[in-house]
């Protein structure tokens, strides 16, 4: 039953990722998790903002923010929905308080973030200059098969895909440094919002437009779905 259930969530995953390439109906909005998945990115970062503005008392900001990030998996767990983006921004609150009430600093609470897109921003990068661009080898097998390594148009395409996340990454990093060294959180808070939701938003459709032309360029079709057996 395990193994049905595994084969037959891997079956609509494909569909989806197959689609979102070869459909271009498909809005930027489903693409990121609708309005509910843009609520859960941005509300715990502004209730930072508000009550930090409001109270300038950082153990009560990060606090806020931590028992709404806490509501907002407990309201996915009710609802049967999916909890793991939530969950995502939850752990990452709970890193960005405990670093900020350890050192006492309101400029620590976006440290993970910085270092996190940092890192992975390098990462991209990499993956690139070796011919194995980490956007291709997430998606490049499920909507292409073994397609995208071979085909250089394919291959170019999730270069490009792979280096608009690396900019994206770099531009959420350094747009944050100045506030971060000047310990200026409300600044921080702000660049946090601007550099969040909306740049993500961008960055993904101008990576499916991308990759949407090579397939087209290509003539890449994903590959033919394997039927998931009855129980």
């Amino acid at each position: 039953m395990a193994r049905h259930r595994l084969r037959g969530g891997l079956t609509r995953s494909r569909e989806t990722l197959s689609a979102l390439i070869a459909s271009p109906q498909t809005p930027i909005l489903q693409l990121i998790g609708g309005w509910r998945a843009v609520f859960d990115a941005v509300a715990p970062n502004l209730l930072l903002l508000v009550v930090y503005l409001a109270t300038v008392d950082l153990v009560a900001a990060t606090m806020s923010a931590m028992a709404m990030a806490v509501l907002m998996v407990l309201a996915r767990a009710v609802a049967a929905q999916p909890v793991a983006p939530a969950v995502g921004g939850l752990l990452l609150v709970a890193m960005s308080a405990l670093m900020a009430l350890a050192g006492g600093d309101g400029g620590d609470v976006f440290l993970p973030d910085l270092i996190q897109t940092g890192v992975f921003s390098a990462i991209m990068v990499v993956s690139i200059a070796v011919r194995r661009p980490l956007i291709g080898m997430v998606l490049g097998p499920v909507v292409s098969g073994r397609r995208w390594r071979t085909d250089p148009v394919l291959l170019r395409g999730y270069d490009w895909a792979t280096a608009l996340m690396a900019t994206a990454a770099a531009i959420r990093t350094v747009s944050k440094l100045p506030f971060y060294f000047a310990d200026d959180v409300v600044g921080l808070s702000i660049a946090d919002l601007v550099a969040g939701v909306p740049l993500a938003v961008v960055t993904t459709y101008l990576q499916i437009r991308v990759l949407r032309r090579a397939y087209a360029a290509a003539g890449a079709t994903a590959p033919p779905l394997e039927p998931v057996p009855a129980r």
